[in-house]
């Protein structure tokens, strides 16, 4: 299973990462630290999923980036894990296309797993 994982906090998207990868072994972490980053990957390989939060450096942020995957092709899940738990933010999310939506502060390691379990058809563990 390759994931896309979009953050800007390292020390965040490497616990994300380790997370993932104990409870999806055969899983592939690509790692993008802005939109820009994550644009290039997705030209380079289609994941199965892609975690992205909404607050992003630069001029494009985690919710432009969902409008741009989904102009484009492909088409995979995408889940939004962020700190900004407003339901303008929620709403324009599902909008755009978003499939999950997960707050930092009160989400686990395996409430992403299960997301991303549940949202892949259960290709990880």
């Amino acid at each position: 299973m390759r994931i896309l994982l979009v953050e800007d906090n390292v020390e965040y998207r490497q616990l994300v990462k380790r997370a993932l990868l104990e409870r999806i072994p055969d899983g592939v972490v690509d790692e993008a630290a802005d939109a820009d980053a994550a644009l290039s990957l997705l030209r380079r390989a289609t994941p199965d999923i892609v975690l992205t939060d909404i607050g992003l450096p630069g001029a494009t942020n985690g919710l432009a980036l969902i409008a741009r995957i989904r102009r484009k092709g492909p088409q995979p899940p995408i889940v939004i894990i962020t700190n900004h738990n407003l339901p303008e933010y929620r709403a324009e999310a599902a909008r755009l296309g978003a499939n999950d939506f997960l707050t930092k502060g009160s989400t686990t390691a395996q409430d992403i797993v299960s997301a991303v379990n549940r949202l892949t058809d259960g290709h990880g563990t």
